[in-house]
């Protein structure tokens, strides 16, 4: 259960209720400070109380619970507070209080009040603790705060409703469910105009495959919603219902829901394609970068070569200063052959030798790691950074990454019984090598 939307959404109504202003006064609403010792402790007691008994509702026949059963179930959650303190809660939490209210029928406006706002009962004779209905009612509103993560099961209720020609249910349904993405889009559209990237924005980036996959899937599943509108027997089966209880709805607002379900699964899908895109053109990713220990430890098994070393200071310039404050004169005479043009020299090509020690080359590590990847695909699919990790790409002393990634691009030279799939995945790969960082979406070899 989710608790704390719930409250959050009631806090600044019982403000307004218990609000002391007088009519006619200044707008202004003073910085408020509200009492207890912020430290959630006698709140995270109330929600175990009631996640308790509800609990012990749908799981026994007896709906009551007695107070060692709380207790128990308190203490449990290493929650540091006795039995008085419980018990506390307990009597809070029992506890009627009188809201007052305008109630409006039409014209007619007329002032109402309501005590049933206790959350639990207590028995007369025996401590022991049951919900009251409006405990019911706030345990059912904390379990209905969803995430659009599941609005497949929600588009999923829509379908059925239409099967079962309960299209009361499914108006309500699709408003539900439309007020849910809606709410999404509102917040990825704060998260855009925002300067920088928060943990909101990062796990919306972080989850983006999975937010595309979840979206197409209801996307799907309206589609078929939309196709069961349109059943020869449809207009029969309406107008039965109407005849019933009908309440004035029509076919064409059944039509008008699943079109604005998937206007903003549509505008869903696309914000969340700007903020990613927004997030890689902000010199902020969602990809690790690349550790520096890794690279020492790297570079201190494998010594890099002269030139790649010279090309490296090349790019850090001055490694230390002559005086206090940084002059153009540090890095002069640091590096030796800086600024010095050399003579460019024409290459020649041959041709013949070139393609000879490329077909050499191929045959070397098809004759090296053949078998292991034919015996890998056997057993089931085989990912380009998983034949990386392996060091399939290793021959004697050399380094062939490029064969490897030819046979995962063309993997006619292993010679394999049935189809191959090649399959280019969603998400970004790294891997370290001797010839640098290799970024990269990942493949997958499929045998089928």
């Amino acid at each position: 259960m989710n608790w704390i939307p719930l409250l959050a959404s009631v806090a600044r109504l019982l403000d307004v209720h218990d609000s002391q202003r007088t009519l006619g006064t200044a707008p202004e609403w003073a910085n408020e400070v509200r009492n207890g010792h912020r430290d959630g402790l006698y709140l995270d007691i109330a929600t175990i109380v009631m996640e308790t008994i509800s609990e012990a509702e749908r799981s026994t026949s007896d709906e009551y619970v007695s107070f060692d059963e709380i207790v128990r179930a308190v203490f449990a959650r290493d929650v540091h507070a006795g039995q008085e303190d419980v018990l506390y809660v307990l009597n809070v939490l029992r506890s009627p209080s009188e809201l007052w209210y305008v109630a409006r029928n039409h014209d007619v406006q007329a002032l109402q009040s309501d005590k049933n706002t206790a959350l639990i009962v207590k028995t007369t004779n025996a401590a022991e603790y049951k919900l009251s209905q409006a405990g019911r009612a706030a345990v059912a509103l904390a379990n209905s705060y969803q995430s659009i993560a599941y609005m497949e099961g929600d588009a999923l209720k829509m379908l059925r409703a239409i099967e079962e020609n309960d299209f009361l249910h499914f108006i309500q349904f699709a408003d539900e469910l439309t007020a849910q993405i809606r709410r999404e889009i509102l917040t990825i559209r704060e998260h855009l105009e925002k300067t920088g990237l928060n943990n909101g924005a990062n796990e919306y980036i972080r989850d983006s495959a999975r937010y595309r996959r979840i979206t197409e899937n209801t996307l799907s599943t309206v589609s078929s919603a939309e196709h069961a509108l349109h059943a020869p027997d449809i207009a029969s089966r309406i107008e039965l219902w109407q005849g019933s209880d009908g309440r004035g709805i029509t076919y064409e607002m059944l039509r008008a829901r699943v079109r604005r379900i998937r206007q903003v699964l549509e505008q869903f899908s696309r914000l969340l394609l700007e903020l990613v895109r927004t997030s890689l053109q902000s010199g902020k990713s969602s990809i690790s970068p690349p550790s520096f220990i890794e690279l020492g430890i790297s570079f201190v098994l494998n010594p890099p070569t002269e030139d790649k070393l010279d090309w490296l200071l090349r790019q850090w310039g001055a490694l230390e200063t002559r005086t206090p404050f940084f002059s153009a004169l540090d890095g002069e005479g640091t590096i030796t052959g800086s600024g010095v043009s050399r003579k460019p020299i024409g290459e020649v090509f041959n041709d013949e030798k070139i393609q000879a020690d490329e077909f050499v080359g191929r045959l070397r590590f098809v004759d090296c790691y053949a078998s292991q990847i034919t015996e890998a695909l056997s057993a089931g699919p085989l990912n380009l950074s998983t034949a990386i990790d392996n060091g399939w790409f290793i021959v004697g002393e050399a380094e062939q990454i490029a064969d490897l990634i030819g046979v995962f691009t063309s993997p006619a030279a292993l010679k394999l019984p049935g189809v191959l799939e090649i399959r280019l995945q969603e998400q970004t790969s790294t891997r370290i090598t001797n010839a640098g960082t290799l970024l990269f979406n990942d493949l997958e070899l499929r045998l089928t």
